[in-house]
């Protein structure tokens, strides 16, 4: 008859700490850790051009929400160039204005986590008045 192997009680302490260690790592497989990255809110940008085509520095960007909630606005750069940076995942209307003219307006622009949407926005001239209107 074989002798019975001896189990002794740093043994049991061993195998439950293996236990423990590998369910740990277990845990935080599943748990996959979240890049930063995954976290950042979106961004709007891209450029103001004048009625002309150049670009239109100090125009006023607006970011509205189809939410209702108030409009966020931004002063382009000297090279008409303007950017919405932490913009919560939504859908938005975009516009600019300079010297009392208005671009067109975008409507329902998709920002998602991580996106930078990139935008062109145009001043429109003025009309030109005809004849029949003062």
């Amino acid at each position: 008859m074989r002798p019975r192997p001896t189990f002794y009680f740093h043994d049991a302490i061993r195998v439950r700490s293996l236990a423990l260690f590998i369910f740990g790592v277990a845990i935080f497989s599943l748990a996959g850790a979240t890049p930063l990255r995954a976290q950042m809110p979106g961004v709007v940008s891209g450029v103001v051009l004048a009625p002309d085509g150049s670009p239109q520095a100090h125009a006023r960007v607006y970011l509205q929400p189809g939410n209702g909630r108030p409009p966020r606005t931004v002063l382009t750069d000297a090279t008409g160039h303007f950017s919405f940076g932490n913009t919560v995942s939504g859908i938005y209307d975009v516009r600019a204005q300079a010297n009392g003219l208005w671009s067109e307006l975008i409507h329902n622009v998709s920002v998602k986590k991580n996106d930078e949407v990139s935008l062109k926005l145009q001043i429109k001239a003025a009309a030109p008045k005809s004849a029949g209107n003062p």
